[in-house]
């Protein structure tokens, strides 16, 4: 609990986790005449640059393999990209 004095006004800092999610932050209030106030906010993290991309669970002999891939930059500049994928010779023998 942190009491605010005049001007209405609170000013704090915290860390957050490594995690790229959406954090929410709830503040409840009480001022000195009993009335009550409420706001709810959030904050998006993000990673300056990264992939997305979703293997199958399961594949045969025979099936051919489509990945679709994501890239994200968010970045302040532009990037160019190249994306190789490989895989050994005679991976199913």
């Amino acid at each position: 609990m942190t009491k605010i004095e005049r001007g209405n006004k609170f000013t704090g800092s915290f860390y957050l986790s490594d995690l790229v999610t959406k954090f929410r932050f709830t503040v409840n209030a009480i001022d000195t005449k009993g009335r009550i106030g409420y706001t709810q906010s959030s904050v998006q993290t993000q990673l300056p640059f990264y992939l997305l991309f979703e293997l199958p669970p399961a594949m045969t002999v025979g099936d051919i393999l489509t990945i679709p891939v994501t890239v994200k930059n968010n970045g302040p500049n532009t990037m160019t990209y190249s994306i190789t994928a490989e895989t050994e010779r005679n991976l199913f023998t």
